[in-house]
């Protein structure tokens, strides 16, 4: 798998796993020291990262496709495996061109914190898009994101974006990773780029 998450699901009593392997979503869970394959899925985009999200008793999946697709997942069904369905709901798409996107590939992180996820997309804008507390951004000193659709605020109840290049002094080229730092009462994004 090219991505993987720890998360808790209705249908298993053990933690789950949740892979990804470009298109193909699969859940495996831990039983009788095997790992069992419980349900699988073929999504329309690469999918690039998944984030468990814990928002009650059990997660919701957020994927992260190649083409900055933001797309929640939450279990129906019940426990019975035979019945076990995820609602899906499309949160988040930029406006950035499919092209941009294939020549420089989305990356997303999620902050220790699980409040907030940030894509970087193309080669200079960074989305923040907020889970759980968007009152931790201060959307005063931060430009509210007009680029973008959305189907439906959930999960997902925020967006602010940043233009790398435009917006910051000297401006920043040539990201090569974004990482979030542990320890801050914020969300605070560390940046490796090239002068």
């Amino acid at each position: 798998p090219t991505t993987a998450v720890l998360c808790r699901l209705p249908f298993s009593q053990t933690p789950c796993i949740a892979t990804a392997n470009e298109t193909k979503l699969q859940i495996y869970s831990y039983i009788d020291s095997k790992l069992l394959l419980l349900w699988e899925k073929n999504y329309w985009a690469k999918i690039i990262a998944i984030f468990a999200h814990h928002e009650s008793d059990y997660d919701s999946l957020i994927l992260v496709c190649d083409i900055s697709n933001v797309v929640v997942l939450k279990q129906v069904g019940g426990i019975d495996l035979q019945e076990v369905e995820f609602h899906q709901f499309h949160q988040f798409e930029s406006d950035e061109p499919e092209s941009s996107c294939i020549r420089y590939p989305t990356k997303a992180i999620i902050d220790p914190k699980d409040s907030c996820i940030a894509l970087l997309v193309g080669n200079s804008t960074i989305y923040f898009l907020t889970l759980s507390q968007p009152e931790m951004f201060d959307i005063n000193k931060h430009p509210q994101i007009q680029t973008g659709q959305h189907s439906k605020w959930e999960t997902i109840n925020g967006a602010i974006s940043f233009d790398l290049i435009k917006d910051y002094n000297p401006p920043l080229y040539r990201i090569r990773d974004i990482k979030f730092l542990e320890g801050y009462k914020c969300p605070t994004l560390a940046i490796l780029h090239e002068p």
